[in-house]
């Protein structure tokens, strides 16, 4: 009997009105917590003011971030002891500053014995060379470096640096016995950002391209940018 009172007096009106009231989600449907249970309305607003909290304190230190980046890369540029070292060269012309009167090198002609030689090239399209940009206190910038970062593949640039012997032979390379130590680096000619055609699908057999589930480059594709399947 006792029970029965008990249960009943859970059931008034009044207790009813007195139980919290449950957050409810724009489908109408109680809103779930992180523990998997309903949430009451008080404890969903404590929830979404901390959740504000938190994403005002991540957007804040990421603003912060940013400013601090950005200063520390401005400090660079205006310390930037690499300037004249690299950039995108003019058109040519007939102008005295692009008469150089410098010797350039053939890359097909360099070898281990050319250990320690300082010389001048642009791309070439039967030899790759492997090329070594490092940032230092004296000659290369870290804004030279970032510059260099941002090419293009397969844009035409001129190159001075020194060449070294290597340890290990430069597979990716035609001269695998060398490599050449950046000093400046000009952009030539900038190629789109999105190459039609790159050189490692291009030198991919057909065997090769099944066997990996790589796409095949057609002959159209080859005869339409003849340049790049030339370097195959």
């Amino acid at each position: 009997m006792s029970e029965n009172i008990e249960k009943a007096k859970e059931a008034t009106p009044e207790n009813v009105a007195h139980q919290p009231k449950l957050a409810v989600g724009p489908d109408g449907k109680p809103v779930i917590g992180p523990d998997g249970k309903p949430m009451t309305k008080k404890a969903y607003k404590k929830f979404l003011k901390r959740a504000s909290f938190k994403a005002a304190k991540k957007a804040a230190k990421a603003a912060r971030l940013a400013k601090e980046k950005a200063e520390r890369e401005a400090k660079e540029e205006a310390n930037d002891f690499s300037k004249g070292k690299y950039g995108k060269l003019p058109l040519m012309n007939s102008s005295k500053d692009m008469i150089t009167g410098e010797k350039r090198y053939q890359l097909s002609k360099l070898s281990a014995a050319d250990d320690g030689t300082e010389v001048l090239f642009s791309s070439q399209k039967n030899d790759i060379l492997q090329g070594l940009l490092r940032a230092d206190k004296e000659t290369v910038s870290k804004p030279m470096v970032k510059w260099a970062a941002g090419l293009h593949l397969e844009s035409i640039v001129l190159v001075s640096g020194q060449i070294k012997t290597v340890k290990e032979p430069v597979k990716s390379a035609t001269l695998q016995d060398i490599e050449v130590h950046v000093t400046k680096i000009f952009e030539i000619d900038e190629t789109p950002e999105k190459l039609p055609l790159l050189v490692e699908d291009a030198s991919r057999s057909e065997a090769e391209s099944k066997k990996l589930g790589l796409p095949m480059v057609n002959l159209d594709t080859r005869l339409d940018y003849r340049v790049i399947d030339l370097r195959t």
